[in-house]
């Protein structure tokens, strides 16, 4: 399988993995940074991306028995997958993704049934690796708000606000903080009043949390 964005093609394959051209298929890099190939599936499926999609900046793919992954695709992401299973049986016989309209994600799994996703609000990740926190006061917000980050280590981050449709509404902060506290200060600017998501996506986690603008 394969996929085109901004001119950056990706493949998923049998026992190999994710692999990635960025000039047009002459010369192809594995990108399987933060997959999860370290056991087989009963039917000894292992390292098998079984479907790829890509809604709103994200690139999303799965892997039969670990289920749904995704990667922010920018200049400035990290190249580095994170779990997005929250709702998913364990060991999910994960077999079509696909994005629908009004940004929605739907996957289905063998003998699991069919799940839905609506990007962003539904994807709440823990990746295993509790890097970094995010929190905000005042909320609801009344004009002018406080992100307050915690790292246990540096890095790159992006922090970012969308609706309720999944469009994106702005961007924080973007770029790398040091180890610690970072206090981030916030104009709600022309956003009307409403509920809203926060995402954080560092280089090993991502979090989000919900907002009110009254």
């Amino acid at each position: 399988m394969a996929f085109n964005s901004v001119h950056t093609l990706f493949i998923g394959s049998y026992l190999f993995g994710m692999y990635r051209s960025t000039n047009n298929g002459d010369l192809w890099e594995p990108f399987n940074n933060g997959l999860p190939f370290d056991k087989l599936s009963p039917d000894a499926r292992g390292n098998s991306v079984d479907r790829i999609t890509f809604m709103n900046f994200y690139l999303y793919c799965i892997i039969y028995f670990f289920g749904a992954y995704m990667i922010p695709i920018n200049l400035d992401a990290s190249d580095t997958w994170l779990p997005v299973n929250g709702g998913l049986p364990n060991d999910p016989t994960t077999t079509d993704l696909t994005g629908a309209p009004i940004n929605m994600l739907y996957l289905a799994a063998s003998n699991q049934g069919l799940f839905r996703n609506i990007y962003p609000v539904g994807v709440q990740v823990n990746s295993g690796e509790n890097t970094c926190t995010v929190s905000i006061s005042p909320n609801p917000v009344h004009g002018n708000a406080t992100f307050t980050v915690h790292l246990v280590q540096p890095q790159r981050l992006s922090l970012t606000i969308w609706n309720t449709q999944g469009i994106s509404c702005g961007t924080v902060f973007q770029g790398f903080l040091s180890e610690g506290t970072t206090n981030l200060p916030w104009e709600t600017c022309s956003l009307s009043s409403g509920l809203y998501t926060y995402r954080l996506i560092g280089e090993k986690s991502v979090t989000t949390g919900k907002l009110i603008i009254p």
